[in-house]
């Protein structure tokens, strides 16, 4: 529970992540909130990393993330 993804491929590996650190994000990262991005585009800024070999981005705050229409 201390941890959200939202990924955009079947196998997190085959393609970038978003990841939630539920102490960043003051409680709004409730799976709730996250599954309304679920199956949209999202336009996301941040800084691209890597881990255990894949992308991510960690994701702070709410407003990083937009949700196109």
């Amino acid at each position: 529970d201390n941890i959200r993804y939202l990924n955009f491929t079947k196998h997190w590996r085959d393609g970038i992540s978003l990841v939630f650190f539920a102490a960043d994000g003051n409680g709004t990262f409730t799976r709730e909130a996250l599954s309304g991005y679920i199956g949209r585009k999202v336009p996301v800024t941040g800084t691209v990393s890597d881990f255990k070999g894949a992308l991510q981005i960690k994701i702070e705050k709410l407003d990083q993330l937009a949700v196109q229409p």
